[in-house]
Formats: C-alpha cells, structure tokens, sequence
C-alpha cells in the first residue's frame, strides 16, 4: 500500500501558516497596566536615557496613569514663549504636554493619553534653544 501525502501537504502548510500569522495579530502581553513602569528616553545615536516611570493603577476594565518625569536630568527651555522640560545632549529631546484636559486613563486596547502624555521633540543641538535663566 502506497501512501500519498503530497495532497495534504497544501493544506498543513496553510494551516500551520494560518497559526502562525493569528499568533502574531494577537496582542502583545509584555506587561500589565499596573504599577510603576520606567521611561527611557531612545535617543538617534542609540541612548536609552531613564527620565522618570509612570504609574498604572487598575480601575475595572480601565486603569488610571500618572506621569512622573525626572526633573533633575531635565532642563528648563524657553520654546515659543513657553517653558519646555528637555534632555540635553547632541540632541535636545524635549517634553511637550498636552494642552488639553487629559482623563488619564488607559486599556489594553487604547493607550491614547499615554500617548499624549509622552510626547516629545527631538532637535538638533546646533539648533539649540535659549536657555532660562
């Protein structure tokens, strides 16, 4: 008895393609939305720069954040007639807050005000914006 497997393999190979494209669309479960995570600053040149954590607290489906930055490795910029918090170095990365009002909260699915949060302008040091006094 002869046995024929070149009719199924077609089929196997879609079927274990198909897991393993459903394995990569399902989301990423690196850490929870609870307790304190660090921020690193990813800099052009390859730095990674702690400048402070946020802090996750669960509520229901949602969780509450809140924005800690490291004001001693920061430095006070004057930018468009306002004051900017900005890492130093070859290049200036500073920190931009929302202007609006920010609920604060986040989910596994919709991490907006985080975003928001942490936004940043990067720039080039010969550029370099005044400093306050």
């Amino acid at each position: 008895m002869t046995l024929h497997l070149r009719p199924y393999l077609r089929p196997l190979a879609c079927l274990l393609g198909g897991l393993f494209a459903s394995a990569l669309a399902m989301p990423a479960t690196a850490w929870e939305l609870a307790g304190s995570k660090l921020i690193t600053l990813h800099t052009r040149d390859g730095q990674s720069i702690a400048i402070g954590h946020v802090d996750f607290t669960p509520k229901g489906e949602h969780s509450s954040l809140k924005l800690n930055l490291d004001h001693a490795k920061l430095k006070d910029f004057f930018l468009s007639m306002k004051e900017f918090k900005c890492l130093e170095g070859e290049e200036i990365h500073c920190h931009v807050p929302y202007p609006y009002a920010n609920p604060g909260t986040v989910s596994r699915t919709d991490l907006r005000w985080l975003e928001h949060s942490l936004l940043f302008k990067a720039s080039s040091a010969r550029r370099k914006p005044s400093i306050s006094p």
